[in-house]
């Protein structure tokens, strides 16, 4: 017996392979539905989000300059002393990249500041949407796969003991490290339920054996960050049939990953912390690619050719 009668693959983005336009909106510090912005020319359908950021990045603070950004040609930077983001031309992403960068001086210790690249999506009603909505969103049970695809290159990350002694492991307030992650947000709305799904791709603690393989995405490991609503779980890149993790290198690493099979394990698995395992109720709703930071951490990434794509499972048997 055979099967016949499969859909050609769905973008579940509007704009695919992005960050592709010359502009993008900054989310503001606290979080209120609006964008600020865009930055650079014309419309945007990607943000910048700045979640715990000491010090807001200014949109009218655009430089038309490189700066100090390590693209090898600028379209547009934007900095301060906490945080820097740069869109131009990287030869080893072949075309337009994102460039992050963190340092985490003024970061009080235990809180986390995030650097993240993501697409307009329902939680910004009155902007051009880059998720499809969920009234046409399909179901993970409809799906045979999803595809996220993306490319990362770590370019520098450095820690300075501030908040924990060298190599420490933690607990939070207690350390400084980094990690580089790229991530789902997928919504069940009949239960009430949100799950943040993160792949971590680095971690400056990865090559520090005493802390664990919980810190390290180089080794198959999965945690759980949040156990209530919004539920929160990350598995390690390596998970995904050996996948590379990141290391600092000017060099990118592209990413395919079927990440369906682990979606509907990590519904499972939550179950136990009251998370509904019915895949039938679940959608995704967004997603995020970046940085974030405990402690004295500077540490950049540059990235490029975001997509996402749904395989509808509608084959017939023949």
């Amino acid at each position: 017996m055979g099967l016949i009668g499969f859909s050609e693959p769905i973008s579940l983005l509007r704009m695919e392979h992005g960050p592709s336009e010359q502009s993008l909106y900054l989310d503001p510090v606290v979080f209120d539905h609006s964008l600020e912005g865009p930055v650079g020319a014309g419309a945007s359908n990607w943000l910048i989000a700045q979640w715990l950021i000491p010090n807001g990045l200014n949109p009218a603070s655009v430089n038309f300059s490189r700066g100090s950004c390590m693209l090898d040609s600028v379209v547009w930077n934007l900095a301060n002393q906490d945080a820097r983001v740069c869109l131009g031309n990287s030869s080893a992403h072949s075309g337009l990249a994102l460039e992050l960068a963190q340092q985490g001086d003024e970061v009080p210790c235990g809180n986390e500041f995030d650097l993240f690249v993501s697409p307009v999506d329902s939680n910004y009603p009155a902007y051009a949407q880059n998720v499809l909505p969920l009234s046409q969103m399909p179901s993970l049970a409809s799906l045979a796969s999803v595809t996220f695809g993306f490319t990362a290159s770590l370019v520098y990350s450095q820690i300075t003991p501030r908040c924990g002694p060298a190599g420490s492991c933690g607990p939070s307030g207690e350390l400084d490290y980094g990690y580089a992650v790229a991530a789902l947000t997928l919504d069940n709305v009949a239960a009430g339920q949100t799950l943040f799904y993160q792949i971590m791709l680095y971690d400056s603690r990865q090559d520090t054996p005493a802390c664990g393989n919980g810190n390290d995405p180089c080794v198959q490991s999965r945690e759980w960050f949040f156990t209530t609503n919004p539920w929160g779980v990350s598995d390690a890149i390596v998970n995904f049939d050996g996948a590379a993790c990141l290391r600092v290198d000017p060099l990118p690493r592209a990413y395919t990953l079927d990440v369906l099979p682990a979606l509907v394990s990590a519904l499972k698995q939550g179950a136990q912390y009251g998370l509904s395992p019915d895949a039938s109720g679940w959608q995704v709703s967004g997603l995020y690619v970046g940085l974030g930071l405990q402690g004295s951490v500077t540490q950049t990434v540059i990235v490029s050719n975001i997509s996402l794509y749904a395989q509808p499972n509608d084959a017939q048997p023949v």
